[in-house]
C-alpha cells in the first residue's frame, strides 16, 4: 500500500468547507486542476463523479462513503489499482478545523506503482487544500472569526501535524511523507 496524507488547519468553519465539498459541480471554482466535473446523481455514497484534469483525460470516481459534515472517500480503479481518497474534517476546537486529504493505493502492484502515480496524483493538494481553506473563508456567512492572520499557504512539513499554537494562522499546511505501508 502506498499512503500519502495532507492537512490544512484553518479558522473556517467546518459547515463551510463540507458546503463546498458537496456542491461537486462547482469544484473548479477552487480547484484549479479541474477542467470540468460532472456528478451523476446527489452527493452520497456510491454516486459517480467524472472529473477531468487540464489537458489530461477524464477520470472516474465513485463516492465510496459519506459522513455528512465529517468525510467523505472517493475511489478509482486505474490499471488494477484502487486509488482511494479520503477527505476528512477535523475539529480541533471552537475556532479550528483541519481538512485532511489523505491518499491510500492499494492492488497487487501498489508498492511498484504506487511512488511514481501517487505523487502525480497528490502533487497539487497543497495548493488545492489551501485554496478550500480560502473559499470556505470568504462564505462571510458561514466562516468563524479570523484568528491572527489571513489564510496563507505555508511550506508543508514533512513529518504528521503536530498541535500548532492557538494564534497559528488561518491555513497552515500538515503533510507526511509518501511511504509504503504494509497491507
Amino acid at each position: 500500500m502506498w499512503v500519502y496524507e495532507h492537512s490544512v488547519e484553518t479558522s473556517a468553519a467546518p459547515d463551510a468547507i463540507w458546503r463546498l465539498w458537496a456542491d461537486v459541480e462547482n469544484w473548479g471554482t477552487w480547484n484549479a486542476d479541474i477542467d470540468s466535473i460532472e456528478i451523476r446523481g446527489p452527493f452520497a455514497t456510491g454516486t459517480e463523479i467524472t472529473m477531468t484534469p487540464p489537458g489530461q483525460d477524464p477520470v472516474h470516481l465513485r463516492v465510496a462513503d459519506v459522513t455528512e459534515r465529517e468525510m467523505f472517500v472517493d475511489e478509482a480503479e486505474i490499471d488494477g489499482l484502487l486509488l482511494r481518497t479520503i477527505h476528512r474534517l477535523d475539529r480541533l476546537d471552537a475556532y479550528r478545523t483541519r481538512v485532511v486529504y489523505r491518499m491510500e493505493i492499494t492492488g497487487p502492484a501498489a508498492d511498484e506503482i504506487g511512488p511514481q502515480l501517487g505523487p502525480a496524483v497528490t502533487a497539487d493538494w497543497p495548493d488545492t487544500v489551501a485554496a478550500l481553506a480560502r473559499a470556505a473563508l470568504a462564505q462571510p456567512a458561514l466562516a468563524q472569526p479570523a484568528l491572527a492572520q489571513p489564510a496563507l499557504a505555508q511550506p508543508a512539513l514533512a513529518q504528521p501535524a503536530l498541535a500548532q499554537p492557538a494564534l497559528a494562522q488561518a491555513a497552515q499546511p500538515h503533510a507526511t511523507q509518501p511511504r509504503a505501508e504494509q497491507a
